[in-house]
């Protein structure tokens, strides 16, 4: 009898910890901040879904700057375009509410970012 309360013990937390996987997959609105090769950190707000993404992203000096993309559940594309740059960012989905990827700006800087909720 204890077998079978463990056993469904740990098949119930196994799909509880799925669904929660399964469901952040597709929905990575809301509050974000990205952390840059460069140590600074920057905010951002997604909006929209994966096929229609959206925001906006706080530079350094505290503008306001659009961020366009779209993805699927494992990955996502989005450009930042600010007045004075654009970055174009590629990164893949975690269910720990992490984005990691790379980028490349129109002025010629390459690296990999961070994105934590």
């Amino acid at each position: 009898m204890r077998k079978c309360i463990t056993l469904v013990s740990f098949l119930t937390v196994f799909c509880l910890s799925m669904a929660a996987r399964i469901s952040f997959a597709g929905d990575i609105r809301g509050e974000w901040r990205i952390h840059w090769p460069n140590r600074t950190v920057n905010s951002m707000t997604l909006k929209g879904n994966l096929d229609a993404l959206y925001g906006v992203y706080i530079d350094d000096a505290g503008n306001s700057c659009l961020v366009l993309g779209s993805g699927d559940k494992q990955s996502v594309s989005f450009v930042i375009q600010c007045e004075t740059w654009t970055a174009n960012c590629k990164g893949m989905l975690s269910p720990a509410d992490v984005l990691e990827g790379s980028f490349h700006t129109d002025l010629g800087m390459t690296g990999k970012y961070r994105m934590v909720r």
